[in-house]
Parts: structure tokens; sequence; C-alpha cells
């Protein structure tokens, strides 16, 4: 299973090349524990091998990357959710990942609603077009991410990941 520690070495990636030494070193763990998270990034299709003890970014790696730095610079306009039953505005805006996490995982907006937003792209849209993750969106067109469940254990990952690009 790939935690946020794995996604962390693609941070370090140099002109999308990771070397396990240079990891290493960088991260205070050894090269048999960089070995061991490079497999399970590997397993997931973010890098692919490149020599000896070497990996390259794939698109999906890099659109990873690129996504976090979107993230990281964006300043969204507020998204205001509506409940997809009654078509009433539920009282409460959303002006970043973290709200969005919170709102979520603490059932703020009912998770069928949630679940609702994913599958009609509205809330897809919002994250695509005013914050520029790509990389999630293209994750719920593959299917990978189709629920508030999902959407959480995603939004861990990268509030995660942001902290370590500070």
């Amino acid at each position: 299973m790939v935690k946020t520690a794995h996604y962390r070495l693609l941070i370090y990636a140099d002109k999308g090349v990771l070397r396990c030494e240079s990891l290493a070193k960088k991260l205070g763990i050894s090269v048999n524990t960089v070995k061991k998270y490079l497999r399970l990034l590997e397993r997931e299709g973010m890098i692919k091998a490149s020599g000896i003890d070497a990996y390259v970014l794939t698109n999906r790696g890099m659109l990873l990357l690129k996504s976090l730095k979107n993230i990281a610079g964006a300043t969204p306009p507020p998204y205001r959710a509506v409940d997809p039953i009654s078509g009433e505005l539920i009282p409460i805006t959303i002006k970043n990942y973290l709200q969005l996490y919170v709102v979520i995982k603490y059932g703020l907006i009912p998770e069928d609603a949630v679940n609702v937003y994913i599958k009609s792209g509205d809330l897809i849209k919002w994250i695509e077009q005013h914050i520029g993750d790509l990389y999630l969106a293209e994750e719920v067109k593959k299917g990978r991410i189709k629920s508030a469940r999902d959407l959480v254990e995603y939004l861990e990952k990268v509030i995660n990941l942001m902290r370590e690009l500070k």
C-alpha cells in the first residue's frame, strides 16, 4: 500500500529522475527503504525503472507533481454546495483542500451528496478549473476515485504532501 511517505519521494525528483542513494541521503533513510518505496510507486504507475538504482517519473507521476504545485498556488473562488435532493444551498463555503477535507471527513455535507457531486462532475470541475488539480480530475475520470471515502483518502495524502513542499 502506497502511503504519503512514499509519494514524498516524488517531490525530490531531479528533472524527473529519482536516484536511490541521493534520496536516502536527503531523507535520512536507508537505501533499502528507498528501494522498497520506489517499487511501490512503480506498481502504482508513478515511476518506471531507468537503469541501475534510478527511476523516472511517468506521465502520471509528473501530473501529480504538477497538480501539487498548482494546489500550492491556488486561490480558487469558494465552492458552494447544493443539496442534490432538495436543491437547497448547504450553508457551507469551501475555499481550499483542507476545508474540503474537513467538510467531507466529518460529514458536514452528507456522504451521499458528495458522491453525487463526484459522479455529476460538478465538484471535479471546480477542482480542475479553479484549483488546477488535473491529477485528481484524471483519477476520477479513470474511476480510481469514485466516492467520498476515496476523495478523503486522496485529500489526506495531498494535504500531507503540501506540508512537505513548504
